[in-house]
């Protein structure tokens, strides 16, 4: 989409005319759809009352991109209590197996962005385990080896912090995140205290956040033509089970009004026009049935429950909201939704270190 409303002259415009692969279109704005790659130069001619005319003149590169996804990263599980003591901890949290992974995730996308045209990666939530601020800095110093761009998006694991002996008294991880991860000035982080990735989404991506609800980590950023949106609806409940001992926020997706007005606001202002892509930490998907029934530390029965993602309710008035904006202009503008949160069970190994407890089921660590 091309715009000359920012045009000014000493008298009034009264044609635009555009230059575009050797095709003329006339008007303030115009659309064209490049069907190859390539370099082309972009010609736009303005004439006014008088008759006088002036031309500007810009060059643009057409070329595929993609972009990586990880999801739950988890650091920090396995650990009755990451780094410090507490929750507002540390930032020298321990190596281990999940660091180590992801480590070696990151260092693949450096080694293959090329290969895959990477543009950036969205990081979709989960990042901590229980939300200290020790595991959220230890994810950034790792995410921060990335040699392209990261988005990160706020998960229920990233809500509500907790260790083994106490739950923090509010969702004190939405204050962690926010000062981690979307600062242009200091991080709580030694070990990771660079704002280059915050810095970079703002000038090259457009990234823009819900200021108005701060609490709700909502964004949209811009790419490739493509908009790109970023929905919190994290339960903000903690959980409440006398056989869980402390713990952190529910699983389970909730339609908070400020993020269903924070998407409907922003697609109304694209008009139905423009494509979409929506990530959501919970994916737009009924509850699943998850194979092994919670005991806290003491690890998992198998019996069957019910857990994580949306209700039909919930889904349909989101269903709703995307098919009143392809309504629009009769399209396909959702493009996709992309969602972590639903992932598998690993045995325990030599984690089983960290609990320490006799074991009376047979135990799996999430």
């Amino acid at each position: 989409k091309f715009d000359a409303s920012s045009s000014r002259d000493d008298g009034e415009i009264t044609k635009f005319e555009w230059q575009i692969a050797s095709t003329t279109f006339y008007g303030t704005t115009t659309e064209f759809t490049f069907n190859e790659n390539g370099e082309y130069q972009i010609i736009l001619t303005a004439t006014d009352n008088d008759g006088a005319t002036s031309s500007t003149s810009t060059i643009i590169k057409v070329e595929p991109f993609s972009f990586a996804i990880i999801t739950d990263l988890h650091i920090g599980r396995g650990y009755p209590d990451y780094d410090g003591p507490g929750f507002d901890d540390g930032y020298n949290g321990e190596e281990y197996y999940l660091t180590q992974r992801l480590r070696n995730v990151a260092k693949w996308i450096n080694e293959n962005k090329e290969n895959y045209s990477f543009k950036f990666v969205a990081v979709l939530g989960d990042i901590a385990d229980t939300a200290e601020k020790s595991e959220f800095c230890k994810a950034k110093k790792i995410l921060d080896q990335l040699e392209i761009p990261y988005v990160p998006l706020f998960g229920n694991h990233d809500v509500w912090p907790y260790t083994e002996k106490e739950s923090a008294p509010s969702p004190l991880g939405e204050d962690f995140f926010e000062r981690i991860f979307w600062s242009t000035s200091s991080i709580p982080c030694e070990n990771a205290s660079s704002t280059k990735n915050f810095e970079t989404l703002l000038k090259e991506f457009n990234f823009e956040r819900d200021t108005q609800n701060p609490k709700f980590k909502n964004f949209i950023f811009n790419y490739g033509g493509i908009n790109f949106i970023g929905l919190d609806f994290n339960s903000r409940e903690k959980k409440e089970k006398w056989y869980l001992g402390p713990t952190g926020a529910k699983g389970e997706a909730v339609n908070h009004p400020e993020t269903i007005e924070w998407l409907k606001k922003k697609l109304n202002e694209l008009g139905g026009k423009e494509s979409v892509i929506i990530f959501s930490h919970e994916p737009f998907a009924k509850p699943y049935s998850r194979s092994y029934f919670t005991l806290g530390k003491y690890g998992f029965i198998k019996f069957p429950t019910k857990d994580g993602n949306f209700s039909e309710e919930e889904l349909e008035e989101i269903k709703q909201i995307l098919q009143d904006y392809e309504n629009i202009s009769e399209g396909q503008q959702i493009l996709a939704n992309f969602g972590g949160h639903i992932h598998g069970f690993e045995k325990a190994g030599k984690e089983l270190k960290f609990f320490g407890n006799i074991l009376l089921f047979q135990l799996f660590l999430y």
